[in-house]
């Protein structure tokens, strides 16, 4: 045991299975600030509840709570969820990832 009662933890070994997978990853996900922040404020709690009906592979609450984020199959179901929230929880701000890295510093806008 540590101070403060909480235990050291070291190097964590996964096999290959449990990050194979958006939903093998947001099994394993998680923010400690998430009970705290959804019991003080109703509204990110509300927003959160509300993005994860929008059934994404992964949702969570980033760092201390300023922003919500999910992870989607594909472009079209992160657009529905986009259209189905609106703006009532607040800003909703599409983004995607490249399907592969770009080559070289030259592919560099």
């Amino acid at each position: 045991m540590g101070r403060c009662g909480a235990q050291r933890s070291g190097a964590l070994a996964l096999d290959l299975d449990s990050v194979a997978s958006w939903g093998s990853i947001g099994r394993m996900a998680g923010n400690d600030f998430e009970s705290v922040v959804f019991g003080k404020l109703p509204a990110v709690r509300a927003a959160f509840e509300a993005l994860v009906g929008t059934r994404p592979l992964v949702c969570r609450m980033t760092g201390s709570g300023s922003t919500l984020f999910a992870i989607y199959r594909n472009a079209r179901d992160r657009d529905d969820a986009a259209a189905m929230l609106g703006r009532k929880h607040g800003a909703v701000l599409p983004a995607a990832t490249l399907a592969t890295p770009p080559m070289g510093p030259s592919a560099l806008p």
